[in-house]
């Protein structure tokens, strides 16, 4: 993860009226650490797992696109792989499983299916993958936001554990804070 660009800067600004971050996490990226700097994603039908720590105020969190690993290099573009890679990360760090708060955020339904033939969108997959894996990795779901028909801005403070999430667009407007605290 990188500083952002002044481009990406007036793009997120523009979209979200949130001007308080230092990093901006693309798709198949994620951030861990305890920084005092703000952590930002946008999120449509992708997911972003979050894990945080209390005791150590660290998060890590990921920016998953597809569901299920296929061998490709970046890890993180998958949402299972992502997960399996922060629970190592967290564990790197001196963490226990016990110790960490789990959050899902994302999976929207943004691509409109006007036929009204039954389907899965891409969004569920993502949300049912992170779901399944977080199971398996004995991880307890604190909170989802998750679904809908819009994308999310999402603004992360690793050291306190405080995320800000709203809904796009903004007729859809909702603000959620202090999910783990």
């Amino acid at each position: 993860m990188k500083e952002m660009s002044q481009s990406e800067k007036n793009y997120f600004f523009g979209i979200t009226g949130i001007q308080e971050y230092n990093y901006f996490i693309k798709a198949g990226e994620y951030y861990c650490g305890d920084t005092k700097k703000k952590v930002a994603t946008i999120l449509g039908s992708c997911v972003s797992v979050v894990f945080y720590n209390q005791k150590t105020n660290c998060m890590a969190i990921s920016h998953g696109v597809m569901p299920v690993y296929n061998g490709e290099k970046n890890d993180f573009y998958y949402v299972d792989r992502a997960i399996k890679n922060l629970v190592n990360e967290m564990k790197r760090k001196g963490m226990e499983k016990k110790d960490i708060t789990v959050m899902i955020i994302g999976g929207a339904d943004v691509l409109k299916n006007d036929k009204n033939i039954p389907y899965v969108s891409i969004g569920e997959k993502n949300v049912q993958s992170a779901v399944n894996t977080l199971k398996k990795e004995g991880l307890k779901i604190s909170r989802k936001i998750t679904g809908g028909p819009c994308g999310r801005k999402v603004v992360f403070y690793p050291n306190t554990g405080k995320i800000i999430v709203k809904n796009l667009p903004s007729e859809y407007n909702t603000q959620y804070s202090d999910l783990f605290n």
